[in-house]
């Protein structure tokens, strides 16, 4: 079985969409979001609820067609947000992603359909 922890934990920027640029958020990688949908750019915490909303990339992008110099731009701007520090990372999983709040969620959503059936 393909272990991803040497993967992300050698990785510094990475292109990718949906669960992986999750889970390249998560281990500390610089993300430009691309998927189906086209290019979505690189992840700030200014379009970070943007990115989640397009799936990275997957149902919503920026740019629809992958054009080499935008995707050049956004590895060079990946490059230098690498060097800063990315503590805005930790807040947006605890928001959108923290255990007890989709537990929460999925309780709500379970009750709302025993009570309309």
């Amino acid at each position: 079985m393909l272990d991803p922890e040497p993967i992300f934990a050698n990785t510094d920027i990475l292109l990718g969409a949906g669960y992986t640029a999750l889970q390249g958020l998560a281990w500390g990688c610089t993300v430009i979001g691309v998927g189906y949908a086209g290019l979505f750019g690189l992840l700030t915490p200014e379009n970070i609820e943007e990115a989640i909303r397009a799936n990275f990339g997957d149902t919503g992008a920026q740019w629809s067609q992958v054009d080499a110099s935008v995707l050049a731009e956004q590895i060079l701007n990946a490059h230098r947000q690498h060097r800063s520090p990315d503590d805005w990372i930790e807040s947006v999983f605890d928001q959108h992603f923290n255990p007890a709040r989709i537990a929460q969620d999925l309780e709500s959503l379970f009750e709302e359909a025993i009570h309309h059936k």
